[in-house]
């Protein structure tokens, strides 16, 4: 695992969730209000990785680190299978 890489997408992901909680926060809308469709969509992004199965991983066979198969994309689940 590439923990360069990870630091930086936790410090992304902390940062944007910061600046979307202090727009909550600070809106016109009701705050609980708000907080429900963040959670809404939060529980949404959650069941969309695991139904696409972006969970399910394989290793490569020339650099042997885990990859997403294709199959689980979002174009491939599109597309009639036959």
């Amino acid at each position: 695992m590439n923990y360069l890489e990870f630091i930086i997408r936790l410090i992304a992901f902390a940062v944007t969730l910061f600046m979307l909680l202090e727009f909550i926060v600070s809106c016109e809308t009701e705050t609980w209000k708000a907080a429900i469709v963040f959670g809404i969509t939060a529980v949404a992004v959650v069941a969309a990785f695991f139904v696409t199965k972006q969970h399910v991983m394989t290793q490569c066979p020339s650099c042997k680190s885990k990859i997403s198969p294709a199959r689980g994309s979002i174009r491939n689940l599109l597309q009639k299978h036959r």
